[in-house]
C-alpha cells in the first residue's frame, strides 16, 4: 500500500512540474494550465460527432478521463505512433 501512494506521489509531481515549465513558457500559472486542460476535455467530451464520441470511447472506455488521465494516454498513444490519433 505504501508504494502504491509513493508511486501516485511521483506521478503527481511529474505533473506538478509538466504543469509548471508550460505556465512558464507561457506566462500564466500552473493552476491555469490544468484548468485550460479541463476546460478543453470537457468540452471535447460533449462533442456530439459520433465519431470523435468513438475514439474517446476507445481511448477513455471508463468515461471522461482526469486531466493526468488524459495526458498519460494521449503521451502512451503519440509514443506508440497509433494513428488513432492521426485520423
Amino acid at each position: 500500500m505504501r508504494q502504491h501512494k509513493k508511486r501516485n506521489t511521483d506521478r503527481n509531481i511529474h505533473y506538478d512540474r509538466l504543469y509548471h515549465k508550460i505556465a512558464e513558457a507561457h506566462g500564466v500559472l500552473p493552476d491555469e494550465v490544468r484548468n485550460k486542460i479541463q476546460e478543453t476535455i470537457d468540452a471535447g467530451w460533449s462533442n456530439p460527432n459520433e465519431e470523435i464520441r468513438q475514439k474517446q470511447r476507445y481511448l477513455f472506455p471508463k468515461g471522461k478521463p482526469t486531466v493526468e488521465e488524459f495526458i498519460g494516454t494521449i503521451s502512451e498513444y503519440i509514443k506508440a505512433g497509433n494513428p488513432l490519433l492521426y485520423l
